[in-house]
């Protein structure tokens, strides 16, 4: 009896086989039986048939993007997602015409795939424009439903989707933008910017910096994320780019929690043109304790070819009035003429009555 209901079950497999082929086609119906081979594989075993899925490149696409767009287990998604971009890394994967009605599937079932499974079909449509051979030019309809993909993401709740479309977006900019198109990448750069998830931050910096969008300086506020990863990336394409940002945005870095960072904003002040000596003084005045701001003045005297009067200045505005006290005192005993404006515009009218009545002071004992 057992053999006979194993004899009957291999029947109907190869029935269900045959029939699969006749309805789909070869190519088809190995990719539809490879990818629930693929949901079904430990996860060790997988790789093995991603491999087979990926010698039939444009049938296995079809066959996940069926699957993906339905699926609404997250951890099944993500599986079907990595085979996805793992394919799209085959030699002759690109964005050509026979992968449009894949694009097609995606924007017809994105509204309502689950958010892993978004941000993976994002990503592969992505990877598909960059691995482009040279030379080659991407199909219109490839491009327009890409162009169309990333208006319907960029609304996203999830912030992994959200990502993805500012990468898809970055794709397509780097193969040209008209007029339209480039104010409309540029509404995107700045949600992505302004965005609270890192992830979205760091794709926007990306779109935000290739040159058709010129939006560097906009980058700025960046700097002062919450995330160190955030901050790296804007102090890379905004370091060596004193139209963007001065120094006087670069120098709370030197104070970053991440050595990383902190090392890479003295690097990008001392590309800049400055001294050691100005960046430990620039170090100083950053400095979150006015108690350290203080010490700039003590270390004036021992730093070389720096303008002294400069750095009075800078810190007669500090927020700390004990700070602004202790410049004025500098600046009246230094006697400079030209620090005599700065003095009496701390004299007549400084946030601090007791600043500007010390400024008199110190002025009127020279």
């Amino acid at each position: 009896m057992r053999i006979r209901t194993m004899a009957v079950w291999g029947l109907a497999a190869s029935g269900l086989i045959a029939a699969t082929v006749f309805l789909l086609g070869l190519d088809r119906a190995v990719a539809w039986w490879r990818v629930r081979q693929l949901l079904a594989a430990e996860p060790q075993a997988r790789a093995l048939v991603v491999d087979q899925l990926a010698r039939h490149p444009v049938a296995a696409c079809h066959q996940l993007l069926d699957v993906l767009l339905e699926e609404n287990d997250n951890e099944r998604a993500l599986v079907l997602g990595d085979a996805l971009t793992v394919i799209g890394r085959e030699p002759g994967g690109a964005a050509n015409e026979a992968l449009v009605p894949c694009l097609q599937q995606i924007v017809q079932g994105f509204k309502s795939c689950p958010a892993s499974g978004r941000e993976q079909a994002a990503q592969w449509v992505s990877s598909m424009i960059e691995r482009m051979p040279e030379g080659e030019k991407a199909a219109p309809e490839f491009l327009t439903c890409a162009s169309r993909l990333v208006e319907i993401g960029r609304g996203s709740a999830e912030a992994g989707p959200r990502a993805a479309m500012l990468r898809l977006a970055t794709s397509l900019a780097k193969l040209g933008l008209t007029e339209e198109t480039v104010s409309r990448y540029r509404e995107l750069a700045r949600a992505g910017l302004a965005d609270n998830a890192a992830s979205v931050q760091l794709a926007a910096i990306s779109l935000a910096m290739l040159s058709p969008l010129r939006m560097a300086d906009e980058i700025a506020p960046c700097l002062s994320s919450s995330s160190s990863e955030v901050r790296r990336a804007a102090l890379v394409v905004l370091g060596p780019n004193p139209e963007a940002v001065t120094e006087d945005a670069i120098l709370p870095l030197l104070h970053d929690s991440d050595e990383q960072n902190a090392a890479l904003a003295r690097s990008a002040l001392f590309s800049r043109g400055l001294s050691d000596d100005q960046i430990r003084l620039g170090r100083l005045l950053a400095h979150p304790s006015p108690a350290q701001r203080l010490l700039v003045i003590d270390h004036l005297d021992e730093a070389s070819h720096v303008d002294v009067n400069m750095w009075l200045k800078r810190l007669s505005h500090d927020t700390s009035p004990a700070v602004r006290s202790a410049a004025a005192r500098a600046m009246a005993q230094a006697g400079s003429p030209d620090l005599t404006e700065r003095l009496n515009q701390m004299a007549e009218g400084d946030p601090s009555p007791t600043v500007s009545r010390l400024t008199r002071h110190f002025m009127s004992a020279r």
